[in-house]
């Protein structure tokens, strides 16, 4: 298995010997230098700003993309100044969920509002070397999830030094654990943490 998170499932679900599961985490091998400094080339390629904040999951329920919306709606009712302040949000990733419709068509109504048409903006899928670039770049990279294994855009963060913003789930705080963490149920939490981020 992945991660101890997953051992601890496996002996409460499945009962089975402790002494029967490994733990081995993965990891990513890539080379920073090739990824690092890039801002010029995405500036010209994707037209994004020069600070931005990076969501790279597919759009599927569990990935919670939701609470980021509700995060920025809440601070731009609270703070026009803040909200107006933050970084630009990008996202990538497959745009819908086959196990659920609905969801990416209500997360992209929003996304293509009024509220959000200068604050955010959605990529579509693109190269895995983009996505290291963009990863590499930005300002922070958050993960809202429910749910994961391993995080493989937490471990790509780790390789390029990318500062973390990440729900507490147990296998975040063991994947990352000097990340920074909030209730993927509150996005109050969230709110808080991108406030505070603008001050820096």
């Amino acid at each position: 298995v992945s991660s101890k998170h997953a051992k601890k499932d496996c002996i409460k679900f499945y009962n089975k010997d402790p002494d029967d599961i490994h733990v081995v985490r993965f990891s990513i091998f890539t080379d920073p230098k090739k990824y690092i400094n890039k801002i010029s080339y995405l500036k010209k390629k994707y037209k994004i700003e020069k600070k931005y904040i990076y969501v790279p999951n597919q759009f599927w329920a569990h990935k919670n993309h939701e609470l980021i919306l509700k995060s920025l709606q809440y601070i731009k009712s609270k703070n026009l100044k803040v909200f107006n302040n933050l970084p630009q949000i990008i996202f990538t990733g497959i745009p819908f969920d086959m196990r659920d419709k609905d969801y990416s068509k209500k997360i992209f109504n929003k996304i293509n509002s009024l509220e959000f048409r200068d604050k955010i903006k959605y990529l579509g899928v693109v190269p895995i070397d983009d996505v290291y670039k963009l990863n590499a770049n930005c300002f922070c990279l958050i993960n809202p999830s429910f749910f994961e294994g391993w995080s493989t855009t937490v471990e790509e963060a780790k390789s390029f030094g990318t500062p973390t913003i990440l729900s507490n789930i147990p296998v975040h705080k063991e994947q990352l654990p000097e990340s920074l963490f909030f209730n993927p149920h509150k996005y109050k939490e969230l709110s808080k943490i991108l406030i505070d981020i603008d001050k820096k």
